[in-house]
């Protein structure tokens, strides 16, 4: 249990890995966005769901309203997997003997929930596909559970709390995978200099084993000790081939960005300036498409294009004519698919779907207009998959 500098779905900012072509400063409406003609296509979207445990109850610690929205989706066969939860409110140590947020499976046949597998977690901020499988790392361990990750990988849902992760970990904020028996955590523990106070080290755990066994692989403070404020994490990774790619946010002297080599089980150091931005107020987090990563955080600039990273160099793709930015991206491996944030403030958010990333977008089609409500995306097939605020789920079909 622990306090979040912010919790919101991912927005695509620039500024992301190597910023010679990139800069902090370098938001704004595209240049064509007050010219561009009207929003794709509406879609057909059908409102299929309600994540139960995501609506229910209303007030977690000091009296703060939970956060109803879904924070991100995947797809597990026949199933639809809904992370949710909110861990400014710790709304899982104060929801109940047995907490509230967990992997609760919607059939999508059916349309029916199943049984609750708990987290012990304030939120399941994030769902990660490694080598088939699912895994939700524990953002914010609550009351009810210890540091550690949700996965399906032994064929049913069962939470993980591997030494030296459970015993330490203030936050685990993602997971990533390399080759078939290498995994990774990135997070947070308690400084060893001042162990009085929550949190203050970056932390970064390496499994060579697909998971049996863990050990820390790196962790970074501040000197002197909470130089900023208890918030030193690692809150993202990049897995890209061989390399896994992290750095640390709100560490004083600020830390590089790190690239570690499994083939040479060795780190080499990237300067600072190279990574996603390090804002106090953004949590980073990474999709890897095509042996690059793109980019996304929480911060809610709007901006001029998409930072993606090929582990040397850097380059921003374009959004799609009209559009301002995404709050959230989808790949299935073969196509890469954006959310956008809606048109110049009209309320209408669209899907839209790329093969390569230069810049080449097909519109599939724009959503029912929601107020902007529309969160995180999913797809299968030709169906789409999207999340709301307000713990809802549509399906939309996207055509050929």
């Amino acid at each position: 249990m622990g306090t979040s500098l912010r919790n919101a779905r991912n927005v695509l900012v620039a500024g992301a890995f190597l910023c010679t072509s990139l800069s902090a400063a370098g938001f704004g409406l595209p240049s064509d966005a007050a010219t561009a003609g009207p929003p794709p296509a509406g879609l057909a979207a059908t409102k299929i769901a309600t994540q139960p445990q995501a609506k229910a109850g209303t007030t977690g610690y000091n009296g703060k309203k939970w956060s109803s929205a879904i924070l991100d989706l995947e797809i597990d066969g026949n199933s639809l997997i809904a992370g949710y939860g909110d861990w400014n409110a710790n709304s899982d140590s104060y929801g109940g003997p047995n907490g509230r947020t967990g992997i609760v499976p919607l059939n999508l046949s059916t349309l029916a929930w199943g049984p609750i597998t708990h987290t012990g977690t304030e939120a399941n901020s994030l769902i990660r596909r490694i080598n088939g499988h699912l895994y939700a790392p524990t953002t914010d361990p609550s009351l009810n559970g210890r540091g550690g990750y949700a996965s399906n990988k032994s064929g049913t849902w069962a939470v993980y709390e591997p030494e030296p992760v459970a015993s330490t970990a203030i936050h685990v904020f993602d997971i990533v995978g390399v080759g078939a028996n290498e995994l990774w955590m990135f997070g947070s523990t308690k400084n060893p200099a001042d162990p009085s106070n929550p949190a203050g080290q970056a932390t970064a755990w390496r499994s060579t084993d697909a998971g049996q066994t863990w050990s820390v692989a790196k962790n970074e403070g501040s000197t002197p000790a909470f130089g900023g404020r208890g918030y030193e994490r690692y809150y993202w990774g990049a897995a890209l081939g061989n390399k896994v790619f992290t750095q640390a946010t709100r560490t004083s002297p600020a830390t590089p960005l790190w690239s570690f080599d499994s083939a040479k089980s060795s780190w080499t150091s990237m300067p600072a300036s190279a990574a996603c931005p390090g804002f106090s107020s953004t949590q980073p987090n990474i999709a890897v498409f095509k042996a690059e990563a793109v980019c996304g955080t929480t911060a809610t600039s709007i901006t001029t294009g998409m930072p993606v990273f090929n582990g040397s160099t850097s380059r921003t793709v374009p959004w799609p004519a009209g559009e301002r930015g995404a709050v959230d991206f989808y790949s299935d491996g073969t196509s890469f698919y954006i959310l956008t944030l809606d048109r110049s403030g009209d309320g209408r958010q669209s899907i839209y779907r790329a093969s390569t990333l230069n810049g080449s977008w097909t519109a599939m089609g724009s959503l029912p207009s929601n107020g902007q409500n529309y969160r995180t995306l999913a797809v299968k097939g030709n169906t789409a998959y999207v999340g709301t605020a307000t713990a809802d789920i549509f399906r939309a079909p996207l055509g050929g």
